[in-house]
């Protein structure tokens, strides 16, 4: 039936008034009847249909009546699949990599963020600065040096301190941790200050042995075991990982290596930094949309926060959010919403930067009375 009324249109088209002059057909074809006699109709004329002109049809469109009862002549759309198969810059975070990355489930720390007086005494404080005003969490064995904390997607808390000659503590339960064993020590043979530390997917921790100009990097296994990476770097600072890749601020020559943790070649990724063999925070961290951000500064534009996602050269380039306190260590951390933190060493504060419809704000304080703080977490 789809196929006669097919025809009959075909032939109303191209027919011009032949339907109307032709014998046996319905001369008035404009008010059919209910119940219209299709006999006239049964055994179409396709002499009319025969030959059709086929040049106004596409080279691949088969002449078949269904086809020519209503051709599609319009240009065919365009083919979006090849318009750029590059992915975007941003890094593909792994599904629970990294306390900076995207947790899949929620843990007691979740949305928390911590600080800790980090210089010169034995024992030192860790703070929860979640509602501005500090909050002790937990005291810890610092031996003078508090480092990085982390808060891993599993919900624990770790920190490194310079206690044992490095070592790595679990302080998820907060309170007196001062007589507490570590989870791990002895990272180093001779301690300088741990600044950086970063984790991988498999639970691994990396610890950075920092300002001093033969620095090496420990690995401690989910076990507790301790052991080195091969290569010294001048000054290794902050620490990153993003999938297999770890990231190493090189402070004493200004730049950023890539460590790929499977094959150990590493390769140089950023430049144009600073360099120095203290005070130069090179501090790291990742977004929620996979963009690496260091806090450093260059010769030509000063202090502030750049982004590093792409590499490259950074002597000429502007940070994207500037920093006017004296940077030291000088920890980041990235909430939820992506508003971006970092401790403020001798101000006693730690600083936030909003994110407003895109755009990172100026860093303003964000908590008080912090003491010489360069350490700062937050929960995921």
């Amino acid at each position: 039936m789809k196929i006669r009324a097919g025809v009959l249109i075909v032939c109303l088209t191209a027919c011009g008034n032949s339907a109307t002059s032709g014998t046996g057909g319905n001369p008035d074809l404009t008010p059919l009847a209910p119940t219209p006699d299709l006999s006239a109709v049964a055994t179409p004329d396709l002499s009319f249909v025969v030959s059709p002109d086929l040049t106004q049809a596409p080279p691949d469109q088969s002449p078949s009546l269904i086809d020519l009862a209503t051709p599609d002549l319009s240009p065919a759309p365009p083919d979006l699949t090849a318009h750029d198969a590059t992915p975007p810059p941003d890094l593909v975070i792994g599904p629970d990599l990294l306390p900076q990355g995207a947790c899949t489930g929620t843990s007691k720390f979740a949305g928390r963020i911590f600080a800790a007086t980090s210089y010169s005494s034995p024992t030192e404080t860790v703070w929860e600065i979640t509602n501005q005003t500090p909050v002790s969490f937990a005291t810890v064995n610092a031996a003078g040096w508090v480092g990085p904390l982390v808060i891993t997607c599993g919900g624990k808390m770790w920190i490194a301190t310079n206690a044992f000659n490095g070592s790595l503590w679990d302080i998820s339960a907060g309170g007196d941790q001062t007589a507490a064993t570590p989870f791990a020590k002895n990272l180093f043979t001779t301690i300088s200050d741990v600044e950086g530390m970063a984790v991988d997917d498999a639970r691994n921790f990396f610890v950075s042995n920092s300002e001093t100009a033969t620095g090496q990097i420990a690995k401690v296994t989910p076990s507790g075991t301790v052991s080195l990476l091969p290569n010294t770097y001048n000054n290794p600072e902050g620490l990153l990982i993003v999938n297999n890749t770890l990231y190493i601020s090189e402070g004493g020559m200004g730049r950023v290596l890539t460590h790929d943790l499977a094959s150990g070649v590493e390769a140089t990724f950023a430049t144009g930094f600073r360099a120095g063999s203290d005070h130069v925070s090179a501090q790291l961290t990742l977004d929620n949309g996979g963009h690496v951000f260091v806090l450093w500064s260059t010769a030509q534009n000063g202090v502030g926060v750049f982004d590093i996602t792409l590499g490259g050269d950074f002597t000429s380039k502007m940070p994207l959010i500037p920093v006017t306190t004296r940077i030291d260590v000088n920890q980041l951390g990235v909430a939820a919403n992506d508003d971006l933190f970092y401790a403020g060493n001798g101000t006693s504060n730690a600083y936030v930067s909003h994110k407003l419809n895109g755009v990172y704000q100026p860093f303003i304080i964000f908590s008080m009375n912090l003491g010489d703080n360069e350490t700062l977490g937050i929960g995921r």
